[in-house]
């Protein structure tokens, strides 16, 4: 199991703020990330999903979560309030803001290549 670091990406409108987690596999999870600030957030998971491995999007109200500990955590919902976790390329909203958001990756396939893609727009 590997802590993936959250890395900026740049975007053409400095309304927008958008964070990803690249390269994760089987057993991987995101850095936390605080972004409750943020409205309308959306995640794009997408990438090599091989043969079994699921995504999930998940929040935290803890002051000080661990990413490795699953008791911490519990999944982030889209619009029709199901569970973000997906097994191939997916776009959605995210209904729910928590204090911190991380990725977690699952499933047997240790060739998965997955970019998890959290964008919000600030608001002042």
């Amino acid at each position: 199991m590997a802590t993936i670091s959250m890395t900026p990406i740049t975007t053409k409108n400095s309304a927008v703020v958008a964070r990803g987690w690249f390269d994760m596999s089987q057993g991987d999870v995101g850095e936390r990330f605080a972004f409750s600030q943020y409205a309308d957030k959306t995640v794009h998971i997408h990438g090599d999903f091989g043969t079994g491995a699921t995504v999930t999007l998940r929040g935290s109200n803890l002051p000080d979560p661990d990413v490795e500990n699953p008791d911490h955590w519990l999944p982030l919902t889209d619009a029709q309030a199901n569970a973000i976790t997906k097994t191939a390329p997916a776009l959605e909203v995210v209904l729910e803001s928590p204090l911190w958001v991380s990725p977690i990756v699952a499933g047997t396939p240790a060739t998965a290549n997955i970019a998890v893609l959290l964008s919000g727009k600030e608001t002042n």
